[in-house]
């Protein structure tokens, strides 16, 4: 019998298949995204300013891909016998971190699209600026949810105090911060 709540760091030896898919799902979304980064960086960029400055982009685009890969591993660790190895509060941290950041990112898209008042007007192009953001906003809010969903059967696991949760939510900002920072001063 597996126990909810542990004071050790220790996971129970079955994982619900709700959270076992959520982190491999998760996971998955990482590592397709840094694909797409990876591709990028191969094929190149038909953009003037990038290809002006591609040793800048190279950096702050694979440093993307490295954060990519960084979360494809926390998400797996959340539910793998080999993530218990990491100390659970930081597994926890990086986990809401990482939900947080993907749904503040399509909170504040789908705030600035409200702003632009395009949120409820179809007619504007006939619908086709709307469809693309919404789905686009959705790419990032779904694997949100998946890194929450992952992110919550850990804490509930291994007991782990929910100051770290609000440790990794409350630092969310400061990674898109940090990659907007470093853009501007690249580009």
């Amino acid at each position: 019998m597996t126990t909810l709540l542990s004071t050790s760091d220790r996971l129970p030896t079955t994982v619900p298949a709700g959270a076992r898919w959520a982190a491999y799902g998760a996971a998955t979304w990482a590592v397709g995204f840094a694909a797409v980064n990876l591709y990028l960086q191969i094929v190149g960029i038909d953009d003037p300013q990038i290809q002006q400055n591609w040793v800048e982009f190279t950096v702050v685009n694979l440093g993307v891909v490295g954060l990519k890969a960084f979360g494809a591993a926390v998400a797996l660790a959340t539910v793998q016998r080999w993530g218990r190895a990491v100390p659970a509060w930081l597994v926890s941290t990086c986990a809401w971190g990482a939900a947080g950041t993907l749904l503040l990112y399509a909170a504040a898209g789908l705030a600035f699209t409200a702003a632009q008042g395009a949120l409820l007007d179809w007619s504007l192009a006939g619908g086709t600026f709307l469809v693309p953001n919404l789905a686009y906003l959705g790419f990032f809010a779904l694997p949100g949810v998946l890194f929450t969903v992952a992110a919550r059967h850990h804490q509930r696991q291994t007991a782990t105090s929910p100051v770290w949760a609000a440790v990794g939510l409350l630092g969310a900002p400061l990674v898109p911060g940090t990659v907007i920072l470093a853009s501007t001063l690249v580009f």
